[in-house]
This record gives C-alpha cells, structure tokens and sequence, in this order.
C-alpha cells in the first residue's frame, strides 16, 4: 500500500469525515517514520499541536474500525481494513 492509498482509505474510513491539513501532515510524516518532533520542524508547528493532532486522529481511526489504532501500528489496522472491506 502506498502513502496515497493509505491517506484514501483513512479518507473513506472516516467519512463523510475529512482530514484537515495537519492531520495529513501528521499521517504523512508518521507513514515515512518521522517522528512527531520531526514533523513539528518541517511543518513549522508546536510539537504539542503535532502531538495532540495525531492522537486525536489514532482516536477517530480506533472508532471508525472499532481496533486501537497508534502510530506505530496504524498501517497494520489499514491493511485489515482494506481486507475487511473487500471480503463480500
């Protein structure tokens, strides 16, 4: 699965829900393993509006596909959700 895909599906898991721009941000800087203060300085936010921003967003994500969603394992829960939504 590439970025793009991923950030599609997080897209469709969420709807009619969209991400704002830093909530891409922060999914697209933890997808390349950046890490959240890395994020913060190329982005030119706090690193608390970083972090808050990505644990409100592994929250929405934990709702949506009813599995805990982190950082570190939210490409996991994207693939089985992709599989669960292909199964008929």
């Amino acid at each position: 699965m590439t970025l793009e895909e991923g950030l599609e599906l997080v897209e469709q898991v969420l709807a009619p829900k969209q991400l704002n721009r830093v909530q891409k941000i922060v999914l697209r800087g933890v997808w390349q393993e950046q890490s959240y203060k890395e994020i913060s300085e190329e982005f030119d936010y706090t690193l608390g509006h970083i972090k808050d921003t990505g644990a409100d967003l592994w929250k929405l994500l934990s709702v949506a596909t009813k599995k805990k969603v982190t950082r570190h394992n939210f490409r996991g829960v994207l693939k089985w959700a992709a599989l669960s939504k292909s199964e008929p």
